[in-house]
């Protein structure tokens, strides 16, 4: 091998080594920033509910920044009509998206299942950077988001059948525990909430109703 390929070769593997640790450190930062947004809005919200004139605005954000949907205000928010019509737990993942810097790369939705189902895509036709798993091929880690199904949901819901008509509830993962994980989510007992989702001694989420994880 002559002196020049060689520097030709060691010159590439040099830039596609670069790249995947761009790629790598990249979705490091993405997975801290959005734990560490969404224990901020944990603690912004630990004494307060969505039906406060406090979180009013909050919420009202939370649609407007994170799905796009401009038109909603503060007051709307405070309706009970709004409150019925428009569950914001999605709304809020969305946010927490935008937020800690996912830009073009997630699928902003008004819905849980609207950006898993993308993530689902994304993971079949090997693009993009959220690619959704069935809940029992990977270990959730921070900064993943788990989904699971509702007392509202169709009963043969999962991950193989998903329609993005479906209802669902999906949290960011925010740490990892002995026998847990922490995660958090909005509209939990009307507010952002932080709960505890058990896992078992491989570290794979056990607990029943979820069945599918993003990963980034």
């Amino acid at each position: 091998m002559s002196k020049t390929l060689r520097n030709i070769l060691l010159a590439s593997g040099a830039v596609v080594g670069g790249y995947f640790a761009y790629r790598y450190l990249r979705g490091v930062r993405l997975r801290s920033q959005l734990a560490y947004q969404a224990q901020q809005e944990r603690n912004k919200w630990e004494n307060y509910s969505e039906t406060d004139p406090e979180t009013a605005n909050i919420i009202a954000d939370y649609w407007r920044t994170g799905v796009g949907w401009n038109w909603v205000t503060a007051e709307d928010v405070q309706t009970q009509t709004f409150q019925e019509q428009y569950a914001w737990s999605a709304a809020f993942i969305s946010w927490l998206m935008r937020v800690s810097g996912a830009k073009d790369d997630f699928f902003y939705s008004s819905t849980h299942a609207g950006y898993l189902v993308d993530a689902k895509n994304n993971r079949l036709n090997n693009k993009g950077r959220f690619k959704a798993y069935d809940i029992v091929e990977q270990k959730p880690r921070k900064g993943d988001v788990i989904c699971r199904t509702r007392p509202a949901s169709r009963d043969d819901l999962n991950y193989s059948n998903l329609l993005a008509t479906d209802l669902l509830h999906c949290d960011v993962v925010t740490g990892k525990e002995d026998g847990y994980v922490t995660a958090v989510g909005g509209n939990l007992s009307n507010k952002v909430k932080q709960i505890d989702i058990s896992v078992d001694g491989n570290g794979f989420v056990n607990e029943p109703d979820y069945f599918a994880i993003i990963k980034t």
